[in-house]
């Protein structure tokens, strides 16, 4: 701050004491316009500085230029987002909100800010799991990679981090070729598979020979619910379609996960929410009467 050389000894003329003054200065003197140009001149020479297009918003803000106010939060916000600083924008977002209370894109801007923040520490948590679970060597970069291909699953969304960090934990990666069959039509392997990257398709045999993809299944989604936890025989046959990456779920490992567990209804309704076992089960049956 400037205000010795405003009040104190030295140069007392207004014109110097103004050369002197700092975008801080000008806006704690309320002198907004000053600031404003001041800003956009230093803007001018790092357009990237995000600390002065922060200052720049308290600018407009104070001057009731909420429109422009509101637009130098959310691209702050949205730059600190890209970097990961989840609360940072979350923050900002916050204050746009509250200049703009019925701006519904706020609030769902808001919202997904809020969202990310709850995947990235899930991702922590059961990243953790996928690097017990995979039985290799993972780089954080790999497991990374993994996350995100199942980060916006049915499955990641209902369970709690702790539980995605136990079943993670319980599951072994297993890798397959193009045309490794996971599992035979009306076989009782009790396991279940996640797919973590690549493609798995159930197919159907005709009489003639003939088979009939049903369904093409890609990261995560999961097969096997019914084997595994209903103890029903597999509806169709099951292969990899490109190279894949899953982790399955076998009766020990699944008993592992619900010793101790907090919530094991939740758990399992978790594994059986996406229902392709059942939905594929009774395609089957349609076909085997036609």
């Amino acid at each position: 701050m400037a205000f010795k050389r405003w009040f104190g000894g030295g140069d007392t003329s207004a014109s110097h004491r103004d050369q002197e003054l700092s975008a801080e200065d000008l806006i704690v003197l309320e002198r907004y316009e000053e600031a404003e140009k001041l800003l956009l001149a230093e803007l001018k020479k790092k357009p990237g500085s995000l600390r002065k297009r922060l200052k720049l918003a308290e600018v407009y803000e104070g001057s009731h230029q909420l429109d422009k106010a509101v637009h130098e939060y959310v691209g702050i916000a949205d730059s600190y987002s890209a970097d990961g600083f989840h609360d940072k924008s979350r923050a900002l977002l916050s204050r746009a909100v509250r200049l703009r209370p019925l701006d519904e894109s706020l609030k769902r801007r808001l919202d997904h800010i809020q969202q990310a923040k709850r995947l990235e520490h899930s991702r922590v948590i059961a990243t953790e799991g996928l690097l017990a679970g995979s039985g290799e060597t993972q780089t954080a970069v790999v497991l990374k990679q993994y996350w995100s291909k199942i980060a916006h699953s049915s499955l990641v969304k209902s369970l709690p981090n702790d539980q995605l960090k136990r079943l993670f934990s319980v599951m072994k990666m297993i890798r397959g070729e193009p045309g490794r069959i996971l599992a035979q039509r009306d076989s009782r392997e009790a396991r279940l598979f996640l797919v973590l990257q690549g493609k798995v398709e159930a197919v159907y045999g005709r009489a003639q020979g003939q088979l009939t993809n049903l369904r093409t299944f890609s990261s995560g989604d999961i097969v096997g619910e019914g084997s595994l936890l209903e103890h029903r025989p597999w509806p169709a046959t099951y292969r990899v379609v490109d190279s894949a990456i899953l982790f399955y779920l076998g009766r020990e490992g699944l008993e592992n996960a619900l010793i101790g567990n907090p919530d094991p209804r939740g758990f399992l309704t978790a594994l059986r929410e996406q229902g392709h076992d059942r939905e594929l089960a009774e395609m089957v049956a349609k076909l085997d009467k036609g």
